[in-house]
């Protein structure tokens, strides 16, 4: 109960600031709505699982994928590689199928997934997914382009990381009706491993971090690019508050004409803020979390799904017009035995429930049912 009512204290932090904030957090007038959530981290346990579900590892979200269709465009971070017939040491293996076996298929500290978890992200109603992260080359350069064939397979557009020795473009785009939206990402390290093939754009290498902003620059000189989003990874793991280096390059972003940014890596959330750069202001989820794991603390297994909703402006570009979020949480179904993301349950996780009111605010908070809604009228 101590631990509980020092979680409740961190609510006079943020609902205050969000309280002077004009954004609504229903979606008025929104043209399109985007969400986001965090990390798609699927650790040993979790994988095993997966095959014992009639989804597979689309049952570890089963009950958000309706709010996942919400949205117009869905974005998760997929946080390692999907690399069929390598081991941890980059080494050809007897790939096992669809199984868990911890010599192919991995969890921490190298992860490695079945190919199948980009399918089922697809299914799910994902439309991309940022693949820069401090575990892209986890199975190392073959692994990375496998990742991305498996992608490509399931339709399931990626940013952040290409194909080795290809020199291709880093910024991915994408449609809904007359609206572009421009992505970019980057990750600020790589598990010490070495990006000899140039596949992963990383933030805190001076030549790369200017190739960022100058792709950014380019992008926001297009009058045919609608929004810019940025999804860096970044920050200190299990840290609720955001280090003066992401600010730092969220201002640099937000100056060469970024939009939105939505951030991950910490495993938990922090605080979403607008920030001003180079005359300009825009918003920064600093970290939205987990979205699934196998982490069970309960500032590790509290998650959102963020919505926000796109209105063009005057100039014709779209213009964030609001922004909220629906609470989640990974949770263990006491009848099943197995892990679930969900919509949060405050009764069932009372700490999760106070750790998302600290970090996002209250007058932000969505119900399932007036998620991606384009008016603010209560919900039928």
């Amino acid at each position: 109960m101590r631990r509980l009512f020092a979680l409740l204290a961190w609510l006079c932090f943020s609902a205050g600031a969000a309280a002077a904030d004009p954004l609504p957090p229903c979606l008025p007038g929104a043209a399109l709505t985007l969400s986001a959530v965090g990390d798609v981290l699927i650790h040993r346990e979790l994988q095993a699982q997966a095959w014992t579900e009639p989804r597979r590892f689309a049952g570890l979200w089963a009950p958000t994928r309706a709010l996942i269709a919400r949205a117009d465009l869905a974005y998760a971070n997929l946080e390692g590689p999907l690399a069929p017939g390598l081991d941890a040491r980059w080494r050809p293996a007897p790939d096992p199928g669809e199984a868990y076996d911890g010599v192919v298929y991995s969890g921490y500290r190298r992860f490695n997934y079945h190919p199948r978890l980009a399918a089922d992200l697809r299914m799910s109603g994902f439309d991309i997914v940022s693949t820069a992260n401090n575990h892209a080359l986890d199975r190392g350069p073959r692994g990375l382009d496998l990742t991305i064939d498996a992608l490509e397979a399931a339709r399931l557009p990626f940013v952040g990381t290409r194909r080795g020795g290809t020199g291709g473009s880093w910024v991915t785009e994408t449609t809904v009706g007359p609206w572009r939206v421009a992505w970019v990402a980057c990750a600020s390290w790589l598990n010490r491993n070495r990006d000899a093939a140039d596949q992963v754009l990383e933030c805190n290498v001076p030549a790369e971090r200017s190739r960022l902003l100058a792709d950014i620059r380019r992008l926001r000189a297009r009058e045919d690019v609608h929004f810019i989003v940025f999804t860096p990874h970044w920050g200190r793991q299990y840290r609720p508050q955001p280090r003066a280096k992401q600010t730092v390059l969220a201002r640099e972003a937000v100056a060469a004409g970024v939009d939105l940014i939505v951030g991950n890596h910490p495993h938990v959330l922090q605080p979403w803020d607008e920030v001003e750069g180079g005359g300009r202001r825009a918003w920064v989820l600093y970290s939205m979390g987990n979205f699934v794991s196998h982490q069970q603390k309960p500032a590790r297994r509290a998650t959102a799904m963020a919505f926000v909703g796109l209105a063009p402006g005057a100039d014709g570009r779209l213009r964030i017009g609001g922004l909220g979020y629906v609470p989640l949480h990974t949770r263990l179904d006491p009848q099943s035995g197995r892990y679930v993301t969900q919509p949060l349950d405050p009764a069932a996780d009372p700490e999760a429930q106070a750790i998302i009111l600290a970090r996002l605010g209250e007058s932000r908070r969505l119900s399932p049912r007036e998620a991606g809604r384009r008016d603010c009228a209560p919900p039928p």
